[in-house]
């Protein structure tokens, strides 16, 4: 394995996978937490997850360690005003949609870890499609580089996902 300077030399494939993994970040978190605003508006969450029934599975959540620690925090602040999705990050904003918003997998899907075809533009198929590339693109990945095809593949399966044209654009080098 090679180390020093020239192992962490920057390559079109280590940018190509730095750029998809912003896009990730920025429109994942941007379509989630819009949809999570559509579901509970952003004016009362603490009393939307003090309610009984959405309490009762935030706690088993905590139990069964799919919450942590921090993410608790986030939802239950000793300043209920101050509880807000602007706090929130990706993986909170899954697990929130997955489990108190009412939404569930396509039957075809069986689950929330199934991509569904790119025709499929409810809500619950990008859910999992911004999962799935998540966990595909930087949750498995071997190494931090994407060629250019694949890229660009991603890029605009991803970039679909926006409600505006910003970012609409290739990431990388072949166009």
């Amino acid at each position: 394995m090679a180390s020093g300077p020239a192992a962490l030399a920057s390559t079109q494939e280590n940018t190509n996978y730095a750029r998809l993994c912003c896009l990730l970040v920025d429109v994942g978190f941007a379509v989630l937490r819009e949809t999570f605003h559509r579901i509970h508006p952003p004016a009362n969450l603490h009393g939307v997850f003090s309610s009984p029934s959405v309490f009762s599975t935030l706690k088993s959540l905590r139990k069964n360690r799919i919450l942590n620690f921090l993410q608790w925090g986030k939802l239950f602040s000793a300043v209920a005003s101050s509880v807000s999705s602007a706090n929130f990050d990706v993986t909170l904003l899954l697990v929130l949609l997955i489990n108190i918003c009412g939404l569930s997998p396509s039957a075809r899907a069986c689950s929330w870890d199934n991509l569904l075809p790119d025709s499929d533009n409810r809500t619950e198929a990008n859910i999992m499609r911004i999962k799935c590339y998540r966990s595909d693109v930087y949750g498995h990945a071997t190494k931090a580089s994407v060629d250019n095809v694949t890229c660009n593949v991603l890029w605009q399966k991803i970039s679909n996902f926006q409600t505006e044209e910003k970012g609409k654009e290739s990431c990388c080098a072949a166009r």
